[in-house]
């Protein structure tokens, strides 16, 4: 308990001198703290060239929108995940794209790309059949083609 009282009051003694203490004179420009930064220009060519696409995407719709896929397993190991994925595909490419992410430290593979969460759910239902572990995984989804053009008519 002494240890905790001495250290708050030389904590509190120090604060009091740094109030006390008078600030520098301020006609100087180099104790302001005035920074000079300095540039090449190369990095500053790359950053305009960031801003420029920056302003240029956003006129545009993403590609991307918030949408489910169905996760159907993961796995530590690259060569599991592959075959896990290599069966998926065979038992299911022809109704539904497949895929597989690296998600530290696991390897997914995701079935399909849906806009609802019921739609990703009907499948789901028949997947786990085949796939116990299957889930609805919200994710970012290519736009299906005229996907936009629907939006504008309403």
């Amino acid at each position: 308990m002494r240890f905790l009282l001495s250290i708050a009051s030389l904590f509190i003694s120090v604060l009091a001198i740094a109030q006390t203490t008078p600030a520098s004179d301020s006609t100087n420009n180099a104790s302001n703290g005035d920074v000079e930064i300095i540039v090449d220009a190369d990095v500053e060519k790359m950053e305009n060239g960031r801003i420029w696409e920056r302003k240029e995407a956003a006129g545009k719709r993403p590609t991307y929108i918030e949408g489910f896929r169905v996760m159907i397993g993961f796995d530590k190991s690259r060569t599991n995940a592959s075959r896990l994925l290599t069966s998926a595909s065979a038992q299911y490419n022809h109704q539904y794209p497949t895929m597989m992410q690296y998600d530290e430290p696991n390897f997914k593979v995701y079935l399909g790309e849906f806009l609802t969460y019921n739609d990703a759910a009907k499948v789901v239902n028949t997947i786990r059949k085949s796939y116990p572990l299957a889930r609805v995984i919200k994710d970012k989804i290519k736009a299906p083609e005229g996907y936009w053009d629907n939006e504008e008519e309403e």
